[in-house]
């Protein structure tokens, strides 16, 4: 069970507009949410090769009560589950898990070639790992053959990235019509797979993996309605492949990792506004822990666009009607750095952050963690995105905040 309290912030806030630079802004220190969580967790083992797990939350939220006289005592209240599945493992040289799940894939905790598949939450971003990704209904599959681990992957329904959708008023002289994103019909042709082969060795890990689904980010299409004098924006979901390898390995206290894969969209002609370019990409990174009380992760990566034409692509949204419109570099660059220090057994700080440039943008997240007692945990800490309109973290802005969490167990 757990209390809560989110406060959304934003420097860059206009008082009088409420918009700088084409997107909405909150303003400082805007209560964002509040409330109580009860988490109900059943796990047990039928027996030896059977056993589940599910997590099912209850969540008051004050901020999002209405409080209208005629609201139920439901009001502000949700029941939904986080996790739920059954776990089948030693079936011969076979473990399977069934049902809502998390699928951490590679291996960088954030920003991998491989990570593709467990969707991020942007908004509602804090310390825990179930506060910013989401798991999904899937078929994991281990065929364990030594030194070989094989590993299928089945995720019948798509999932998109949480992340806020909000538009200004009016771009130049339309009026902006923000519209029901588009996701992927559900259908076989949709079901996303995905495959990898890891060799396991006493000081190395490698292998390759394949994915076949659709990018968790969305396209943008802005749509000119010239006849009713409105932009329409619909976002969409559009397909992707990645195939690559990946290597783990230990030199003395270091860990060293590096992932490079190919990554297929539907623009197999380089042209479309709409859709992103077909890419090389490539992650290295490493993991050191020089004393008891400090942990630090470091990694590095790019990602190059082929065939891509940057002039093109502005003068084609210039001529869709978008007045200064953000376009990508042909290579963009990523930093992701993890700093977790212990002052106590009980009190742990932790910074985390993730830098995209040369067009910075970039997420942040600082916490500290304080076991008061060995059933009851604090956390006090702040999420922060900041850059340019139109890039990930400048679009999601206004989701930034402060929270402070309070949470017992037993």
């Amino acid at each position: 069970s757990g209390m809560l309290g989110d406060f959304g912030l934003n420097s860059h806030y206009d008082g009088i507009t409420g918009i700088q630079n084409g997107y909405v802004k909150a303003p400082w220190m805007a209560p964002d949410r509040t409330g109580l969580r009860f988490q109900l967790r059943m796990r047990d083992k039928v027996n030896d090769n059977v056993s589940y797990d599910a997590s099912l939350n209850f969540e008051y939220d004050a901020m999002s009560a209405d409080r209208q006289p005629l609201s139920g005592s439901d009001d502000g209240f949700r029941v939904y589950p986080k996790e739920a599945y059954v776990n089948l493992v030693d079936i011969g040289p076979v473990d399977m898990r069934i049902g809502r799940q998390y699928l951490f894939w590679g291996c960088f905790e954030w920003g991998g070639v491989f990570d593709l598949m467990a969707p991020w939450d942007f908004n509602s971003m804090a310390a825990e790992k179930e506060n910013f990704r989401l798991a999904v209904d899937a078929i994991d599959t281990k065929i364990y053959l030594e030194p070989v681990m094989l590993e299928l992957a089945v995720i019948p329904f798509f999932t998109p990235d949480r992340m806020p959708l909000v538009m200004p008023d009016e771009l130049g002289p339309f009026k902006v019509q923000l519209n029901e994103a588009r996701l992927p019909s559900r259908n076989w042709k949709n079901v996303e797979v995905a495959a990898r082969l890891i060799v396991n060795q006493p000081s190395l890990n490698y292998g390759l993996t394949y994915y076949r689904g659709h990018d968790r980010k969305f396209s943008m299409y802005v749509e000119p309605d010239l006849e009713l004098g409105t932009m329409d924006m619909n976002p969409v979901y559009h397909g992707l492949e990645v195939a690559g390898f990946e290597a783990q390995g230990s030199i003395g206290a270091f860990s060293l990792k590096a992932e490079a894969g190919y990554k297929r969209t539907d623009d197999d002609a380089g042209t479309d506004l709409n859709i992103r370019n077909h890419s090389l990409d490539w992650v290295a990174g490493i993991d050191w822990m020089p004393s008891d009380r400090l942990f630090l992760k470091a990694q590095f990566g790019q990602s190059y666009l082929l065939g891509y034409d940057r002039v093109a692509e502005y003068e084609g949204r210039r001529a869709l009607g978008e007045p200064d419109p953000y376009v990508a570099r042909t290579l963009q660059n990523k930093v992701v750095t993890r700093i977790k220090y212990s002052f106590t057994d009980d009190v742990r700080l932790h910074l985390m952050g993730l830098v995209n440039f040369p067009d910075t943008n970039f997420m942040s997240l600082t916490f500290v963690a304080w076991d008061v007692y060995s059933s009851t945990r604090v956390y006090l800490g702040g999420i922060i995105f900041h850059g340019p309109d139109g890039t990930t973290f400048g679009r999601s802005e206004n989701m930034s905040r402060l929270f402070a969490e309070l949470k017992v167990s037993f």
